[in-house]
């Protein structure tokens, strides 16, 4: 039974305990029906209880694990990036492959901001703080645009595949 099938039970039986007059129903009867309908009630709430435990118990040992995995995962993008310069030292530009594996560059732009406080009011943006907004910065630069306290930087980001 649910435990609102239970908590009706109880109550239809109470009615009944005092209705035990009028249909000669011997009050015993009702009490020992009342003590097993309590007796389920009971088992039915630790149940409940004890399934709720559970599941923030499994809850708690998710998140604990995806904290573990996310970790790793930063550990392993930050060997990549190691990884990545350590071949462009080696290899200064020159890509290799052996059929499998291959290396090579690609172009990549990015705004370095040289002077923040130079940045006219329009490329600044609020976030809970003024910083650069370097994606106008960038679109403007590459249009042609001169402006002071940034330039428009050429990077070489290396390849894996």
């Amino acid at each position: 039974m649910k435990l609102y099938e239970i908590d009706n039970a109880i109550a239809q039986e109470l009615e009944f305990l005092e209705q035990a007059a009028e249909t000669g129903e011997t009050p015993e009867s009702i009490k020992d029906r009342l003590d097993a309908l309590q007796v389920e009630r009971e088992a039915k709430l630790a149940a409940i209880v004890a399934t709720a435990k559970n599941l923030n118990a499994e809850a708690e040992a998710c998140e604990a694990e995806a904290k573990r995995l996310k970790a790793r995962a930063a550990h392993n993008e930050k060997r990549i990036e190691g990884l990545k310069w350590y071949v462009s030292q080696v290899l200064k530009g020159e890509k290799w492959g052996n059929g499998v594996h291959a290396i090579s560059y690609r172009d990549s732009e990015a705004v370095e901001v040289t002077d923040e406080n130079k940045i006219p009011s329009l490329y600044m943006r609020e976030v809970l703080y003024w910083e650069p907004n370097k994606k106008l910065l960038k679109e403007d630069l590459k249009s042609g645009a001169s402006i002071p306290g940034a330039e428009l930087r050429k990077n070489i980001s290396v390849q894996f595949k």
